[in-house]
């Protein structure tokens, strides 16, 4: 299970960061990049216990509002073994959500900054001004040119992430 929300909340935190990062590199200086990155600043911040007990508290039980119970509690489900393929999926998912979303907060505030930063670091390359000569446009120039240029230091982000995840994912295991 340690493998399955680590390998899913790896594959969720690059889904989100790789847009949300080229999309700031984009915006550099304007007051969207300024509003996202303070709030990215915010929620790097938070720690994954405190977040996966808020979690806890107040989405899996119906103590602060009926309307709040909307994840099932800890656990894995109870399920049999035989049971349909499909209804133990649904039932383990639902029970992965939160867990996912603990150890992903965080990671995307770190990934979305650091692709914001190379993005920003490529964008004044000599190559992109030229792309830009020519007539290409933005999207072609940010996800064409630049991206795959900046992607370099985003690869050696994975080895980083790796022992975060695995220490967020004890803790949250436990909570």
């Amino acid at each position: 299970w340690t493998l399955i929300m680590n390998l899913s909340a790896v594959f969720v935190i690059f889904l989100i960061s790789i847009p949300l990062g080229i999309y700031l590199a984009g915006k550099k200086d304007k007051r969207v990049d300024r509003s996202i990155s303070l709030i990215l600043f915010a929620v790097y911040s938070l720690p994954v216990f405190w977040v996966a007990t808020l979690l806890l508290v107040f989405f899996t039980t119906a103590e602060y509002g009926q309307w709040m119970d909307l994840f099932p509690g800890p656990g894995l489900g109870e399920l049999r073994s035989s049971a349909p393929f499909w209804d133990r999926l649904m039932e383990r998912s639902s029970h992965l959500i939160l867990p996912i979303f603990c150890l992903s907060f965080g990671g995307i505030a770190f990934v979305t900054r650091q692709l914001r930063g190379s993005m920003i670091e490529t964008l004044d390359q000599d190559y992109i001004r030229t792309a830009r000569a020519k007539g290409l446009g933005e999207g072609l120039v940010l996800w064409k040119h630049a991206f795959r240029n900046a992607l370099f230091p985003l690869i050696s982000l994975v080895v980083l992430m790796v022992p975060s995840l695995l220490a967020g994912s004890i803790i949250v295991e436990y909570i």
